[in-house]
């Protein structure tokens, strides 16, 4: 029988994933995965690499089935960095194919957090990313048969907090350097488990 685990991934400290700035993050996740029980991916520059990565992980011996999946890195209502939806065409269905290429290394349980800034806001008429990306990875019996619950914030992330650490604290707007971003539309202060809105995939 497959041991569960835990994985925290964020991306390539690169303009190209989006994953500069996320010093404190990365000290963080760093620090505390081990003792928490998560194992680490601190770098990842690709889709394909995150996923070959947590197959690594899984293969054994002994062998393991991921159970949590969480993304820190930024966020927006379209895109948790290294993954995005937009009408110009996004690669969130090349996450989907990817999780359903590696079925085999999944939980029947799986849950992913996209722990980035709005990540679980509907944008205009699109939904989502925490929600497309649930709907890329329907449940089937014989061809998915993994029920995933896909997470996204509520609002503005501050840096070192995630769903790993439990100190989960989201903000509807934030001043950074002087600048005030708005809120998007139903965007909410909360923290812990109040700061996730989730969508499964059945």
């Amino acid at each position: 029988m497959a041991h569960e685990i835990k994985i925290v991934a964020l991306p390539t400290a690169t303009r190209s994933m989006h994953g500069t700035g996320l010093a404190r993050t990365r000290t963080v996740y760093a620090a505390n995965a081990g003792a928490r029980g998560w194992e680490l991916i601190p770098r990842f520059s690709s889709l394909s690499v995150l996923w070959n990565e947590i197959r690594a992980r899984c293969i054994g011996p002994p062998v393991h089935c991921l159970k949590e999946l969480e993304i820190g890195a930024h966020g927006s209502p379209d895109s948790i960095d290294g993954v995005f939806d937009d009408i110009v065409g996004g690669n969130d269905d090349v996450f989907g194919a990817l999780m359903r290429q590696h079925k085999n290394i999944l939980c029947d349980r799986v849950h992913v957090y996209c722990s980035g800034c709005n990540t679980g806001i509907d944008f205009g008429p699109w939904d989502s990313i925490a929600e497309n990306i649930a709907d890329q990875i329907p449940f089937d019996n014989d061809t998915f048969p993994h029920r995933v619950t896909v997470y996204g914030t509520k609002g503005y992330k501050m840096q070192g907090t995630s769903h790993m650490m439990g100190n989960e604290d989201v903000r509807a707007t934030v001043t950074y350097r002087g600048v005030t971003y708005p809120s998007h539309w139903n965007a909410e202060n909360a923290r812990g488990n109040d700061a996730w809105n989730s969508f499964n995939n059945w």
